[in-house]
């Protein structure tokens, strides 16, 4: 029976290119390439330096192929709808990571919402006070998701509209959802009582 094997999800590290290094070696030992620890070589020259770099690269760019690494721009301005009328919380727009795998973004639910419904404003009112909208995902982050594409949703979030309440304005939060075969962005306002078990609040494990 032939093995096949499956790219991980996650991005490479150089330590992961390493081993990968060091492993070819022994498989092929007339290739001429020395088993040397990936570290030690990094530190001998700076044309084995931009090996490294080069390696790692390579191995980066397969694995974004699987496209679950989330890149974000938190220096740019973030651009609101023209109608928002009010970011609640423009302090927080600034703050994350400017790259995440999807598969460490929790899917968190307000304790209500997993047997019933609750209006937005519960849930945002539970977010704020307990401290827990900075760790939530924003408008940047739904924007970073949304350019990923729809096999990446489906594989994260399928039959779900995701919500970024760092990014919550007055009467309005944004999700995203499936719609006719795309990553919609669309806003939901805080008054209806909309939320279930399929409309998490995205998070970044902390």
């Amino acid at each position: 029976m032939t093995n096949v094997m499956t790219p991980s999800t996650k991005p490479a590290t150089r330590e992961q290119a390493g081993k990968f290094c060091d492993k070819l070696s022994h498989r092929f030992p007339k290739s001429g390439i020395k088993s040397v620890q990936f570290q030690k070589l990094l530190k001998d020259k700076i044309r084995t330096e931009k090996l490294a770099d080069e390696i790692v690269t390579l191995v980066r760019k397969h694995v974004d192929m699987i496209g679950d690494t989330v890149r974000v721009d938190r220096v740019a301005p973030l651009i609101y709808p023209d109608w928002v009328d009010k970011p609640l919380h423009p302090e927080l727009q600034a703050d994350g990571p400017a790259e995440y795998d999807l598969a460490d973004v929790q899917q968190w639910l307000l304790e209500k919402q997993k047997t019933g419904v609750v209006r937005g404003k519960e849930i945002y009112e539970h977010l704020k006070n307990n401290s827990m909208l900075g760790s939530c995902l924003g408008l940047r982050d739904l924007q970073a998701i949304q350019k990923l594409g729809i096999e990446v949703f489906r594989k994260h979030f399928a039959n779900k509209a995701v919500f970024g309440w760092k990014s919550v304005v007055r009467r309005l939060v944004p999700y995203l959802i499936e719609n006719a075969g795309e990553v919609r962005l669309d806003w939901h306002g805080l008054d209806y009582g909309w939320w279930s078990a399929p409309n998490p609040a995205l998070r970044l494990a902390s």
